[in-house]
């Protein structure tokens, strides 16, 4: 409680502190200037591509009808003295089907034209209402991510509660046992998670860490394969979400306010989870100022099914909270700012068979964010100028003080490493879209820097950790020696170039160019990428898109902490307790990447000169069957150099732990999906991917990251933890009788890899060759409102997860000197949740 009461201080003072910088900046400028009004044309056509006469065109702004006319003989409306915003058009016509743009921006002085092409109605029921898009397909561009809406994941039986809740939903992304994201087979340090535009990843490990509450976010959009220069500093992918701002009206929602109760045999015996969520917006000053508000507390205790109650539960406590402010200046010009506060704290991390709570460790950390956006439109550009600051405390340690032992049969004792870290990012960013362009078709132009900086500073502690037999007999022992307090800092810079060129309604390129630079690393890295989409048939809305390009992973602080982590000291000893080798001091030694005839790169031959990359290139076709069904064909591939790994070496006869940039991995993947859409709010997505992940088994993360493991095997080059070679995944929203709404996701897919090892915690055969059964889940949510009054609705929910008791196995005896040797065992059972939400 007192880590929530510091949070809420803090919190009030923030959004009082961005109050009073607003109007700072704002009162000066009350007085303006007679408004830079826009214009937008619309032009409809038949299906022979003639102008369509007769056609009603209605122009709304926020769900409000500001506009309507009737096309003529040239098939054009005109509506003039509009003010910049986000606007919604439809147009309808008897005989035809209702089509919908929805997102058309216009900015101060500007002049857009929307294009319909109309198609003939199929009258399939009375009441059913087909819409579709009148966005040229091309116009997507050649990349277009996978977009995921607040309203469609909250209605889903886990309840998402954060961004990174949603993103297993999303086709070629997993969560991994230890709970980490998956993309495209990598962990979450080679992926870049952006927050309206600014970067919020840990600058130490390069992880997610704690993301905003689903509550407070309009989209989130994740790209495999953006070829727009704007995102960098990845190699698998971006996660770009866009929060939500206030609204005309106040509305407030109350999520999860009743907890669920911890049931063993047949005893209430506690609570289990709770996860209240608070949520609301509106204007504080109407039509100029508004709040937007997500307020999170989550008490989240997750059985072990393989350990005995009442032994068998880590438990996470974490407060969330995100307030966005939004100051309207003028009609071209408007101020956002945004506040995150995210402290947390987890006891038992990691817990399983193998590692009973005494073995786990503790985490707690603080992670504060805050931005100012500033967006102004000029001659009918837009400039976007953010300041983003971050602040992360991060403390890992051990039940105790006593050695760590690890056993073929579980580990004993206390979690050997000890970490205390505070980092932080100041990161300044400033886009610039040019008004649209036309010459030889449409050129939507973008330009933008980024210039950060980050410091790390902190202490790792290890104690002695002990590798013992079946039998209890004393194999090696690791000892740590010499750790050194680090104090770290880096200069980042970027600048992009961008080119989306419409040349007609068929043909799209997107060109650009990025130059970064990581000052610690001393390399220059030069990203040039191209994408096409095009739609080879007339009639057809067939699109076919493609593209090639080059990607940086920026090279996380805690990599160059290691001159200053503890030296591992290793002995091995005989049957008879004797020793048969060591003591062996391994020194800490990072290397140089070695130089390469690859031209993009340029830097010194300094230690440390890291800048590892990939060379990544796709293909899609992407159809739609009807207007209820589409369908989507991917092919991608992406080849890895220069990943960092941490491999044990001999270097001019001393045994060394050597942080070198020779790591390859490679990864492809084809992803077949379709989306079913047939009434508003009621569809349903598809999705199997085939896909193969391999690389470097030692990558710098599972010795540097929060969690080490202390046992530094030789390198492989194999399957990597997240390679799932088959997943097939189903999930949507469905209409039932008496305004009930069914939410299923159903999840078919191959077991983790795993891989074996002997009582001295050696490779036996190939890591990660071996697989867990196949894993199958079908989860389940029907709900219900009731309207209670004008103003009241409550929303009552019945969850089911796993309905079909499928033995999904949580843990496998892979040391061949356990007894138990090869056997699957845990599983999460069939069980129910009921909730409610309160709406008003």
């Amino acid at each position: 409680m007192p880590a929530v009461q510091r949070a809420n201080k803090l919190l009030s003072f923030s959004s009082l502190a961005a109050l009073a910088l607003v109007s700072h900046f704002s009162f000066p400028i009350l007085a303006q200037q007679p408004r830079s009004l826009a214009t937008v044309r619309v032009t409809t056509y038949d299906e022979t591509d003639q102008p369509a006469a007769a056609v009603q065109v209605q122009l709304k702004l926020k769900s409000q009808i500001i506009g309507s006319a009737t096309t003529g003989e040239k098939g054009q409306v005109e509506f003039t003295d509009l003010a910049p915003g986000a606007y919604e058009i439809v147009v309808a016509k008897e005989g035809f089907e209702t089509l919908t743009q929805s997102e058309v921006t216009l900015t101060a002085r500007s002049s857009v034209e929307v294009k319909f092409t109309l198609v003939p109605a199929i009258k399939l029921n009375e009441s059913v209402t087909i819409r579709a898009s009148a966005a040229t397909p091309v116009e997507r561009g050649a990349s277009p991510a996978t977009e995921l809406e607040r309203t469609q994941v909250k209605e889903l039986p886990n309840k998402p509660a954060t961004v990174t809740d949603t993103l297993p939903l999303v086709p070629g992304v997993v969560r991994s046992p230890s709970g980490e994201i998956k993309i495209s087979g990598s962990g979450e340090h080679h992926s870049a998670l952006l927050v309206n535009s600014a970067d919020v990843t840990d600058p130490a490990t390069g992880q997610f860490g704690a993301t905003v509450p689903v509550d407070s976010v309009e989209t989130i959009n994740v790209f495999k394969t953006p070829y727009l220069a704007q995102y960098g500093r990845f190699t698998a992918g971006v996660v770009s979400v866009e929060t939500r701002r206030g609204g005309d009206k106040w509305n407030f929602e109350l999520n999860d306010p009743l907890p669920e109760f911890r049931i063993f045999s047949g005893h209430l015996r506690g609570l289990r989870d709770a996860s209240p969520r608070i949520v609301f917006n509106g204007p504080l000053i109407a039509n100029r100022f508004y709040l937007s508000q997500g307020v999170e507390y989550e008490l989240k205790k997750r059985p072990v099914r393989t350990l005995p109650f009442p032994r068998n539960e880590s438990k996470q406590e974490s407060y969330n909270s995100f307030t966005q402010l939004d100051y309207i200046l003028s009609p071209s010009h408007t101020l956002t700012g945004t506040f995150h506060l995210a402290p947390q704290r987890i006891n038992f991390v990691n817990l399983d068979y193998f590692n009973p709570q005494p073995v786990t460790p503790s985490f707690r950390a603080r992670d504060d964010t805050g931005t100012v956006t500033d967006r102004l439109t000029v001659g009918g550009s837009l400039l976007e100028s953010t300041v983003a600051i971050k602040r992360l405390g991060v403390d890992v340690g051990g039940q105790g003080r006593d050695e760590m032992a690890l056993t073929p049969a579980g580990n004993r004792g206390n979690f050997f490493s000890e970490q205390s870290r505070r980092t932080s990012r100041f990161e300044w960013v400033e886009l610039f879209s040019v008004r649209p362009i036309s010459h030889y078709g449409a050129h939507n132009l973008k330009f933008g820097t980024t210039v950060a900086r980050t410091t790390d500073r902190g202490e790792f502690i290890a104690r002695p950790v002990n590798i013992l037999d079946a039998a209890g007999q004393l194999l090696k022992r690791i000892e740590f020696v010499d750790h050194r307090p680090f104090n770290l800092s880096d200069v980042e810079f970027a600048a992009f170039g961008q080119d989306q060129w419409v040349l007609n309604s068929r043909l799209a390129l997107d060109l650009g160019l990025r130059l970064e630079r990581q000052g610690i690393t001393g390399t220059l890295r030069i990203a040039p990428r191209i994408g096409v989409a095009w739609t080879p048939f007339a009639h057809q809305p067939t699109v076919i898109r493609g593209g090639f390009g080059l990607f940086y992973d920026r090279v996380p602080l805690n990599v160059f902490a290691f001159d200053r982590y503890p030296e591992q000291v290793i002995t091995t000893f005989g049957p008879d307790g004797e020793i048969v080798d060591g003591p062996r001091r391994f020194a800490n030694i990072t290397g140089r990447a070695e130089r390469s005839n690859f031209p993009f790169i340029h830097g010194g031959k300094n230690r440390g000169n890291f800048a590892p990359y990939s060379r990544t290139w796709s293909v899609e076709v992407e159809h739609p069957i009807s207007r209820f069904l589409r369908v989507r064909a991917n092919y991608l591939q992406s080849s890895a150099d220069g990943v960092v790994t941490v491999t044990p070496r001999v270097v001019d006869g001393q045994d060394a732990l050597v942080l070198g940039g020779e790591g390859k991995s490679n990864y492809r993947q084809l992803e077949l999906t379709a989306r079913l859409s047939w009434q508003e709010g009621q569809q349903l997505f598809f999705s199997y991917v085939r896909s193969r992940a391999r690389g470097e088994l030692n990558e710098f993360n599972s010795y540097l990251g929060n969690f080490p493991f202390p046992v530094v095997r030789p390198n492989q080059f194999t399957n990597l933890p997240g390679d799932l070679p088959h997943r097939f995944l189903a999930w949507g929203i469905l209409g039932l009788p008496w305004q009930m709404r069914l939410a299923p996701i159903i999840e078919y897919r191959n077991g983790f890899p795993y891989t074996v090892t002997d009582a001295a915690q050696r490779f036996v055969g190939t890591p990660n060759k071996l697989r867990f059964p196949k894993f199958f889940s079908l989860d389940a949510r029907i709900s219900k409102d009731f309207k209670v009054s004008p103003k009241y609705t409550l929303r009552f929910a019945v969850s089911g997860f796993n309905l079909t008791n499928h033995f999904n196995a949580l843990d496998v005896h892979a040391n061949t000197a356990d007894p138990q040797f090869g056997t699957f065992f845990g599983n999460n059972q069939r069980r129910f949740r009921v909730d409610f939400d309160v709406i008003f």
